[in-house]
């Protein structure tokens, strides 16, 4: 902890609900609640072979009656993930509203993601447009995407989190009454903010 006590969060059981889930808060913080001094992980041996599965299925319920018989068998997926076909085409909306926003700038917009689960990786190239246009252009190219997101109920970051990039637009995402949850978890681990200061969140 910041305060330089040890603590431990988990445990070596295979299912623990006491109390708060401290583990999990913990892991998604990027380094601004405390500090991890040891971890106890599980090694599962390397697989001989790897191959990628798309299936196609008429239903949701056979598609979902799958998914145990894959968990049970002698297999060991490392993600199974289902794409719902208003789900890929809500990606496509977003990429066709990219699209436009990608003419109307002049700014290249490279999208790549995660059909399974949604997630998008957005990236803004400068190519070879004037650099000081470029970093001009890009704040409301960006608010102007992570607006259109919101409307379509998305998020903010779905993997690599918001350090202090997304800080801004995880408080227009989130609102006023969930950041203040957010501090107020933070000077509950750490009153002085000495660890990753500024970081996913800003402190009043």
């Amino acid at each position: 902890m910041p305060t330089g006590d040890i603590m431990q969060f988990g445990s070596n059981v295979a299912k623990n609900t006491s109390g708060y889930d401290i583990k999990d808060l913990v892991i998604g913080s990027e380094g601004t609640l405390c500090i991890a001094t040891k971890l106890r992980m599980r090694v599962i041996p390397q697989p001989k072979v790897s191959y990628t599965l798309l299936v196609p299925y008429p239903s949701l319920e056979q598609c979902v009656g799958t998914v145990p018989k894959f968990i049970n068998s002698d297999l060991n997926p490392t993600a199974i993930e289902y794409m719902p076909k208003p789900l890929l085409d809500e990606a496509a909306d977003f990429s066709k509203f990219a699209g436009t926003k990608m003419e109307e700038t002049g700014i290249r917009i490279s999208i790549q993601g995660h059909a399974g689960d949604g997630n998008m990786h957005i990236q803004l190239m400068r190519d070879d447009m004037d650099k000081k246009l470029f970093e001009e252009r890009c704040p409301k190219l960006m608010a102007e995407l992570y607006a259109q997101a919101k409307v379509m109920s998305g998020q903010v970051s779905g993997e690599h989190g918001i350090g202090h990039v997304r800080v801004g637009a995880l408080e227009t995402f989130m609102g006023p009454q969930m950041i203040a949850l957010y501090q107020a978890i933070k000077n509950a681990f750490d009153e002085k903010h000495i660890l990753n200061p500024g970081k996913v969140i800003r402190q009043n």
